[in-house]
């Protein structure tokens, strides 16, 4: 009887151990699941309209402090299949104490994940990491919501979402007509009133001061992560951010 009980007493201490070690995943009430409490309301809403907008599709968004060890790419791929995600889905998870975060797709969507990669280090890494959390998943969402919606062969209109009044250009890094002109010249709104000419001067020095500095700060980000990886080259593009650097200087003294 004694060896009895005493057996029972493992097994119930192996299947408590087994229990406790189990991974543990949130439960999500529509699509949004902010358990690190980051994102406002607003932009929780805003998730919500896109998803409509862009349905069949979902992005899912997940927040927490800490995955205790666990790998975050690892555990975005264990929960999109925990979830029952569909081949178009989409899974974003941020790990704000351990500053990480990971995207996991479907099958139908999977053919983006060079861009997906590109704009998650572009449009979500540098506000990530500034704790700007709302503009992070924002600016992401409206960067990736019309590739998202070329799936279905469909356009997505995001007036009005996360903060903008004008859906963004649809191509990677356009700020103006053409990717190349954005990028290395400034952007102007026609206004139903005239500039005086002096006036004018001054609004192109502030443009050209801004533009300076955020490409400085792009610069030094670039070169920091890819010291940080081992690499002293600038890259393909910390050329193309210090060239623009370089433009932005000379324009900016009239050179």
């Amino acid at each position: 009887m004694k060896r009895l009980v005493c057996m029972l007493c493992v097994l119930m201490s192996l299947f408590s151990s087994c229990f406790a070690a189990r991974t543990v995943y949130p439960s999500f009430n529509g699509t949004v699941c902010d358990d690190a409490a980051i994102l406002s309301q607003q932009t929780i809403k805003d998730i919500e309209a896109l998803n409509e907008a862009l349905a069949p599709s979902n992005v899912y968004v997940y927040t927490c402090h800490f995955l205790g060890g666990d790998d975050v790419k690892q555990y975005t791929e264990e929960l999109f299949n925990e979830l029952y995600l569909d081949a178009d889905d989409v899974l974003l998870t941020i790990v704000v104490g351990e500053e990480k975060y990971a995207m996991c797709s479907g099958e139908m969507v999977n053919s983006t994940v060079s861009i997906q990669q590109t704009l998650l280090g572009y449009s979500f890494a540098v506000p990530f990491m500034q704790r700007e959390y709302d503009r992070a998943v924002g600016d992401f969402l409206l960067a990736f919501a019309p590739r998202l919606a070329r799936i279905h062969g469909m356009e997505v209109n995001t007036d009005g979402l996360f903060g903008t009044k004008a859906a963004p250009q649809d191509e990677l890094f356009e700020l103006t007509e053409n990717w190349w002109s954005g990028f290395f010249g400034e952007r102007y709104e026609e206004e139903d009133y005239s500039y005086e000419p002096y006036e004018e001067v001054e609004t192109e020095e502030e443009q050209s001061f801004g533009s300076l500095i955020l490409l400085i700060f792009l610069l030094v980000y670039i070169i920091r992560k890819r010291k940080a990886k081992g690499k002293n080259s600038l890259g393909f593009w910390g050329w193309i951010v210090g060239i623009a650097c370089l433009k932005a200087v000379l324009r900016f003294f009239g050179l």
